[in-house]
């Protein structure tokens, strides 16, 4: 006998009719679990991005300045090297000089996580613990730091937009390897699984902060270069923009470096309620 008030077939608590009616909680309907479980996917912002990197770099200057000058001296002196040759030995050294600076990016971009990280902490490092810490974590992502600039100078090789994609979706693989201790393939699999869903502002970031740099170098060139010919009554000599280009390798690639170290930190707290120290904590 029918109980009054419940309608027939109402499995559970009566919600679903017998003629057919859709339920009250029909499921396709989001209840609070499913909407918690629905919830759209961490988004990096662009200006979110830069302007945190940006923070970063602008309270660790003057360490980061000097570790990009450490690890790009190579680079700059191959480069000057270079000029003085014969033009038939120019090329072969220009690809050696690309592949080296995509190496030595990836080493520094693993040697400047400790002190971003640190900062972002708020217990910045000072010089000799970031030059010493860096150095610790060097051998660390120094394998994963190969790996991925062998596969982006071989991605930019095929036509350019192989290596970008390739250098968007690695571009936190140092960054995992030295936090996490990943290494190699492993590393990149992590790398890839925290861009996902954000490779596109990474790029953009990436873009503006390009534009952003060749502008800034084409004005300071053109200064410095009158600034050396009026002093010298001539052409500046190769001597002098040795040091020049130093300096425009170490401001370019620090920053660039903290960019990556800044966007894995981000992707890791906002996809995975990470904080800074939790991360740092490999450091103690």
């Amino acid at each position: 006998m029918p109980v009054p008030g419940r309608r027939a077939g109402g499995g559970r608590g009566g919600l679903r009719a017998a003629s057919g009616e859709p339920s009250l909680l029909h499921p396709s309907s989001p209840t609070p679990e499913n909407a918690l479980t629905r919830a759209a996917p961490f988004q990096l912002t662009v200006s979110g991005l830069l302007a945190k990197a940006t923070a970063v770099y602008a309270r660790n200057f003057v360490p980061f300045l000097l570790l990009g000058a450490l690890v790009f001296a190579p680079v700059v002196w191959l480069d000057a090297v270079r000029q003085d040759r014969h033009p038939r030995e120019q090329l072969p050294m220009t690809l050696l000089t690309m592949l080296l600076t995509m190496l030595l990016a990836q080493v520094l971009t693993g040697a400047l996580t400790f002190g971003v990280v640190q900062q972002l902490r708020g217990t910045p490092a000072p010089i000799g613990a970031a030059l010493l810490r860096g150095l610790q974590s060097l051998l660390r992502g120094l394998g994963t730091g190969l790996l991925v600039g062998l596969l982006v100078g071989l991605g930019f090789l095929l036509l350019i937009v192989p290596g970008v994609v390739l250098a968007i979706r690695f571009c936190v693989a140092v960054p995992a390897s030295v936090i996490e201790g990943t290494v190699g393939p492993t590393a990149l699999r992590r790398s890839a699984g925290l861009v996902r869903g954000n490779g596109v502002t990474i790029f953009w970031a990436m873009v503006v902060l390009g534009l952003l740099f060749v502008g800034v170098v084409f004005v300071a060139s053109i200064a410095i270069g009158i600034w050396l010919a009026s002093r010298a009554g001539e052409l500046p000599q190769i001597e002098g923009w040795w040091w020049v280009n130093l300096l425009f390798q170490a401001l370019i690639n620090t920053f660039f470096s903290t960019l990556m170290a800044t966007t894995y930190f981000l992707l890791r707290q906002g996809k995975e309620q990470v904080d800074a120290q939790q991360m740092a904590a490999v450091f103690d």
